[in-house]
Formats: structure tokens, C-alpha cells, sequence
């Protein structure tokens, strides 16, 4: 755990090692009500795919594009050559334009 004070706010924050998520616990007195507020809050880790199938089936093409070469890309890409496979697909684009890793 974590503890410090911002623009009269003390924040406490959790995170579980290992965990894709943590919670921030922020306490603030109002000088007008004199009541202490108490906000909890609750972040989880967004997953966002690194590989993107679409499927035109009435010309058997598969369309897979790398969005960003990261960790778990490989399996992304096996996944969706299977399931583009499974499909039907006798031919494949294969799209590495606009790759996000260096912006």
C-alpha cells in the first residue's frame, strides 16, 4: 500500500502483486462542511488486441493486421490465421501498416 497527500486530498492506494487491477481510496475534508468524503475507486487493466481479423467471405480473404508488435502478438496471430483457416480463407492479407510502437 501507498500513502500520500495531493491538494488536501490523502490517497491510499492498493494494488495486489500480480493483479491487472488497483484501487485508489481518496479522503478529503471540505473546509465548508467539515465532514470527511471518502471516494474508492476501482481501476482494472484495459486489454486492447495487438491483431485484428476481419473476414470477406464471398471472396475467401482473410484480412489480419498487426495493430502493435507487443507482448502476446504471436498467439494473436496464430489464433487468427486458425480461425481464418477455419473459415475458408484461400488467400490472406497480411497488414503491418501503421504499426503504433513508436508513437
Amino acid at each position: 500500500m501507498v500513502q500520500y497527500s495531493w491538494k488536501g486530498y490523502s490517497i491510499s492506494k492498493h494494488r495486489d502483486r500480480g493483479a491487472s487491477w488497483y484501487e485508489c481510496i481518496y479522503h478529503n475534508t471540505p473546509p465548508a462542511t467539515q465532514q470527511t468524503l471518502t471516494f474508492k475507486i476501482v481501476r482494472a487493466e484495459i486489454q486492447v488486441p495487438n491483431v485484428v481479423m476481419h473476414y470477406i467471405p464471398e471472396d475467401h480473404i482473410a484480412h489480419i493486421q498487426i495493430l502493435q508488435f507487443a507482448a502476446g502478438v504471436s498467439s494473436q496471430l496464430k489464433d487468427a490465421l486458425t480461425k481464418a483457416k477455419s473459415l475458408g480463407a484461400k488467400k490472406i492479407i497480411l497488414d503491418l501498416r501503421d504499426d503504433r510502437e513508436d508513437t
